[in-house]
């Protein structure tokens, strides 16, 4: 067994363990109840909401990579994304969403390091949207935060974005310590730090790009809690959507923790310790988790209906 697939390993037993912890006092009877009497509307909004997103991140990664001279059409980068979907959430051992957008882009005659800096910045700035609105929303709705101490995890990550945006700048460090593990001596490496860098520095110079990328990461982020609202509208939960301004930002953070498969288990103790400050049945919980999950792999699911198409085009273009 290697290291990679030893690694995942750990991950579904985290994501197993979690799941028996949390759901072994709850009345998985109520759980099938609810997701048995599903209302189809708001599920078509969820879907729609997701479509709409793929195409926001698409725009996004293209104002990065247009930046720094790389042209891309939005209908590529869609594809690209979908796909890479799911790669990241059905094929995690095999290789990661990023990874496959890098490798797409760099096959087309991109620097791979000019990419894995749009890729990164894409990313960043996605994060730094989420937990600038996991800051704001408690202020809102303070009543409905069982424990203020979870407006500390929004806060730490944003303190943690700050800190790597300020080592960014001053990537010479980073050089250094590349140097220290004798890095700089192997050429790939040190022509592909070159480029990020050079490209990190692009849009640092650039305001009006990372405005417009900011715009975007926080319409994203707003679909995103409207989606999981919806999802609670067809399992016909009366919970305000303000309540998921609040709680989604957190959870969604919480739930990027690399500690287990697509945030299974964790995503799932967020929205219960959540919902139980509003006196929720914890069976409400538990089903719009695993709502969400399953929604969001037939979504992804099709991404890889689309690879096997889009492949197939591709290996018989001459």
């Amino acid at each position: 067994m290697n290291k990679r697939s030893g690694l995942i390993l750990l991950k579904i037993a985290v994501s197993c363990l979690v799941l028996f912890l949390i759901y072994r006092r709850v009345d998985l009877a109520s759980v099938g109840s609810l997701l048995t009497s599903i209302r189809l509307w708001p599920m078509a909004c969820f879907f729609a909401l997701l479509t709409l997103n793929t195409f926001l991140s698409a725009w996004k990664w293209r104002i990065f990579l247009a930046a720094d001279g790389i042209f891309h059409p939005v209908g590529r980068l869609f594809v690209s994304y979908y796909v890479a979907s799911f790669f990241t959430v059905l094929l995690p051992s095999t290789i990661g969403g990023d990874g496959y957008r890098v490798y797409d882009i760099t096959r087309r005659g991109s620097g791979a390091g000019n990419v894995a800096a749009s890729v990164f910045a894409d990313r960043f700035t996605g994060f730094l949207a989420l937990s600038i609105l996991g800051m704001i929303f408690p202020f809102f709705g303070l009543g409905l935060i069982p424990d203020r101490r979870w407006m500390a995890v929004p806060l730490g990550v944003f303190g943690c974005l700050l800190v790597l945006f300020l080592l960014l700048c001053r990537h010479t460090l980073l050089l250094r310590l590349m140097g220290c593990f004798r890095l700089d001596r192997v050429g790939v490496l040190r022509r592909f730090a070159d480029r990020f860098f050079e490209s990190i520095q692009v849009y640092r110079q650039r305001p009006g790009t990372l405005l417009r990328a900011m715009a975007l990461s926080f319409w994203f982020q707003g679909n995103v809690i409207l989606a999981v609202f919806c999802l609670s509208r067809a399992l016909g939960l009366d919970v305000p959507l303000l309540f998921y301004g609040v709680a989604v930002p957190i959870v969604s953070l919480i739930e990027a923790v690399p500690v287990s498969i697509f945030g299974i288990g964790l995503r799932d103790t967020g929205y219960m310790l959540l919902f139980a400050g509003l006196g929720r049945d914890p069976a409400a919980a538990g089903a719009l988790s695993i709502l969400y999950v399953a929604a969001t792999l037939v979504y992804v699911a099709l991404g890889g209906v689309v690879f096997l198409f889009h492949g197939k085009k591709q290996r018989n273009t001459p």
